[in-house]
């Protein structure tokens, strides 16, 4: 092939010239095992390449992919970045790979035993005394602790750089907690419906498989053939929040915060929507150290009172065990090869990146004269060694790393600065090349594994002053040539039919708020849509004064005031559609709605299902968007409501069809129609207040009640049931009393009488039956209204051509309603009460006599 003909051939990377770059430069020969890949890129042309890098962005974006990361000491999220170009392992280069980070992995497990028990490793003077034993995460009253089978990590990682000699070495251990093995999972996908043809190039090993066999192990290390599992974490705040929602969702087991946990008897219990069920495995995500607030009181950080004394009597295990975190001391780096010797009286496969420690005099004056190339990190994570800094976050500067390491020069080590292999990475420019980092993730037990390909991680700065970071700059989908994956055997006590296990009482009242605030959201978008319709600023005064009730009713479902208590009609209503609509200070407007539903989505991103979240995520940021033009047109206004309307349904239909029916769904469903009822008992105790206010002065103005059914709508539900014009009484009727109308009343309060029941067969020991109580009898009270007396008119005379009425309805009609109204506000309470409050009560089926051990 000619010199020109390559030049043509790899146009797209003519910027990506760097003499560390993994993908070998066209001019200088082949390019080895990303040929097919590049054909297929260079096969695009510029315009083209530019869509499927934004359709990457628009997919991440859409299934709300995004990191909490601190800036200038302030949280906020970060875009999913992933490259459009993946990174090629070869086969034989991973197979060494693969059996280095087995062995590395197989060396710091059995170290971590050793530090809890016998600590040969000191005893025969291998390691100084001071480097483990000063470690914060070294922890004392651990060692006391029996592990059963001996495994203290079940799962980890193993951050690798490959230097400019092509050699890997290990950066840190990650053997206490790895997170960010969902975000190769999930580059993995979205590469995939991205940019499909890439796939055609190379048969390359599946990464799903890994996370069921991680499942399984999961299962076995509890001992018990049908453990109940949750996975321990400090909440949204936390930067790999996703990560763990993603592997909650995927490994089917609850993600809990150390407050929905307590401890009763010696035993670990969850508080749940029917009392307390025992947890059995914790799969944890915090630090040690944070854990039990009275076994490492010196922490100083809140976790869950007394819990090591249960992993002491053996009724809860964690995966990964207490105490891995010595393993994750960076200053045992210098020291890996003679650990790998001790244990496994191997040589090391993978050697690890120069590592200095400040606390040796001679290696930190060495650092101190080579400041500019070293990167000065902490041993451990500033999350264990919050204590040792005034309880402050680590600063990020390195002038103040230093100053700390002076004061502190144990806590602290420094490696030279890398200059790691690099790969094009697609940019506004195109590609150009970029240094990138491979954490790679194992499983120990049975049958060890490793995650083929791992999480590629690309760097566009020095990275002088800061550690790496979960994300840094993006990330790439990493590829490895497909070989046979073999799964771990599944353990002979796992059950096929596993119990079913109660929902936490936080995540119960997520989905119900969830719910509550999707449908204000859309109730609120389809009145403004219909009202706006009328075009306000083009009707006389006449029907003006007309629909001014209807506007009224809408004002006073939404808490405006000062709109609702007007007498007589303004001039125009374009103020009150915009704050309703985009004003985010207002607490009902639709984008207030929107962002509190999405908020609140956020925390209970395990039980939503990946479909409902991405239509969740598409009109919350349509709404952000749409809000940057606050004084939008009557037009633009109308627009933003039918897309709401629209995305709104969208989301319901996903929603029946993606989630499973339990009672997840069932709190969703409460909060939905318990907003609805308020909705129309609101606006139909509006209408018909100024109705009678009207009559009684001898108006002769009338409500349009086409309209209000519209509002409502139950206009088509009106002409199937009475086929006539719209009357008042049958109106009031409809929206009150008609059980087969989606937005009457007592329909919404029978499918909240059905969600009640349907929550109470499955544990019928503990059903509310306090609530089934109110809810019945609040159906009774609305089925039972006369409204013949309360609304007089006769209907016959009325289908007959004569006027109704200029009666109006009774003045009781409007304390009915509002009693109705406080009366579904009371119905709030009573949910909250029975289901939210964590309740104290044991779970029978779940608790364990008192002389319970566990198995060998």
């Amino acid at each position: 092939m000619t010199a020109a003909r390559k030049k043509r051939k790899y146009a797209h990377f003519k910027a990506a010239n760097s003499p560390r770059d993994e993908l070998i430069h066209p001019a200088a020969g082949e390019a080895s095992a990303y040929a097919p890949v590049l054909d297929i890129v260079e096969s695009l042309s510029p315009a083209e390449l530019r869509e499927r890098q934004e359709r990457l962005e628009r997919s991440a974006r859409d299934v709300g992919i995004h990191f909490g990361v601190v800036e200038d000491g302030k949280p906020r999220e970060a875009d999913w970045r992933l490259d459009v170009l993946p990174r090629i392992i070869a086969r034989g280069e991973w197979e060494m790979l693969r059996e280095g980070i087995l062995q590395r992995a197989r060396a710091f497990d059995a170290f971590i035993r050793d530090m809890h028990n016998e600590q040969d490793i000191l005893r025969q003077r291998v390691l100084p005394h001071g480097l483990p034993l000063g470690d914060p995460a070294f922890q004392r009253p651990l060692t006391t602790i029996d592990v059963p089978g001996g495994q203290y990590c079940h799962i980890g990682a193993f951050d690798l750089v490959r230097g400019e000699d092509g050699q890997w070495r290990v950066l840190e251990n990650h053997m206490a907690t790895s997170f960010g093995m969902s975000l190769a999972m999930q580059n993995r996908r979205m590469l995939a419906q991205a940019f499909p043809e890439l796939f055609q190039s190379m048969d390359i090993s599946p990464v799903a498989p890994f996370i069921t066999q991680f499942s399984e192990n999961l299962r076995a290390a509890s001992g018990q053939s049908n453990p109940h599992i949750v996975l321990l974490t400090r909440g949204e705040t936390n930067q790999a929040y996703f990560d763990e929602s993603f592997l909650a969702r995927q490994l089917g087991i609850a993600m809990v915060r150390p407050a929905d946990l307590l401890i009763r008897e010696g035993r670990v219990f969850l508080k749940t929507i029917r009392g307390l069920e025992q947890v059995d495995v914790i799969y944890r995500r915090l630090a040690s150290a944070a854990i039990d607030p009275i076994a490492f009181a010196e922490s100083g950080i809140p976790g869950i009172p007394g819990i090591v004394n249960c992993v002491r009597n053996g009724t809860v295990r964690f995966v990964n065990a207490l105490g891995c975190g010595v393993a994750d001391n960076r200053s045992l780096l210098r020291h890996s090869r003679q650990l790998i010797g001790f244990y496994l009286k191997e040589h090391a496969i993978l050697d690890s990146v120069p590592t200095y420690n400040c606390a040796d005099r001679d290696q930190f004056d060495y650092i101190l004269s080579n400041k500019d190339d070293m990167v000065l990190k902490p041993i451990q994570d500033s999350y264990t060694l919050f204590r040792y800094f005034g309880g402050k976050q680590l600063p990020e500067k390195r002038s103040r790393l230093l100053r700390l390491a002076r004061k502190w020069p144990h806590l602290f080590v420094a490696q030279p600065y890398l200059h790691p292999s690099q790969l094009p990475c697609y940019g506004p420019d195109g590609f150009k090349s970029h240094s990138v980092y491979l954490r790679v993730f194992f499983q120990l037990g049975e049958k060890p594994s490793v995650l083929p390909g791992g999480l590629t991680r690309q760097s566009w700065g020095m990275h002088r002053d800061n550690p790496l970071t979960i994300m840094s700059e993006g990330m790439k989908d990493t590829w490895v040539p497909a070989q046979p994956f073999e799964y771990a055997s599944t353990p002979d006590r796992v059950t096929l039919n596993p119990d079913e296990y109660s929902i936490s009482s936080r995540l119960a009242e997520g989905l119900y708020w969830t719910g509550r605030y999707l449908e204000r959201m859309q109730n609120t978008a389809r009145q403004l849509n219909i009202l706006e319709t009328l075009r306000w600023d083009q009707l006389g005064r006449a029907a003006q004064r007309s629909y001014w009730p209807l506007w009224k009713a809408v004002a006073a479902a939404n808490g405006q005031s000062q709109w609702s208590k007007r007498k007589s009609p303004p001039k125009d209503t374009l103020a009150m559609t915009r704050a309703l609509v985009l004003k985010a200070d207002e607490p009902s407007s639709i984008i207030s709605s929107a962002t509190a539903a999405f908020l609140g989505a956020q925390h209970i991103r395990d039980s939503i299902s990946p479909e409902v979240w991405q239509v969740l995520s598409e009109f919350y940021w349509f709404l952000q968007e749409a809000a940057r033009t606050p004084k939008a047109s009557r037009t633009r206004l109308r627009e933003i409501c039918q897309r709401i309307v629209d995305d709104a349904a969208r989301l319901a239909g996903t929603a029946d069809r993606t989630m499973l029916h339990d009672d997840s769904w069932q709190f969703f469903r409460i909060g939905s129609f318990i907003e609805r009822a308020q909705g129309t008992a609101t606006v139909l105790c509006e209408v018909l207040s100024w109705v009678a206010a009207n009559r009684a002065e001898g108006n002769t103005d009338e409500a349009d009640l086409t309209s209000l059914l519209r509002l409502l709508t139950s206009l088509d539900a009106y002409r199937r049931e009475f086929r006539s014009r719209a009357y008042l009484e049958r109106v009031v009727n409809l929206l009150l009393q008609n059980a087969c109308n989606p937005s009457s009343v007592s329909h919404c309060l029978r499918q909240l009488r059905y969600a009640v029941s349907t929550l109470s067969i499955s544990d019928a020991t503990n059903a509310p039956t306090a609530l089934d109580e109110s809810v019945n009898k609040l159906i009774a009270k609305v089925e039972g209204l006369p409204l013949q007396s309360l609304m007089p008119s006769s209907v016959q005379e009325l289908d007959s051509g004569l006027l109704e009425s200029a009666a109006g309805p009774r003045p009781e009609m409007k304390f009915i309603l509002e009693s109705l109204t406080r009366e579904l506000e009371l119905l709030h309470d009573r949910f909250e009460d029975t289901f939210f409050s964590h309740q104290t009560e044991f779970y029978p089926d779940r608790q364990l006599p008192l002389d319970w051990q566990p198995d060998e």
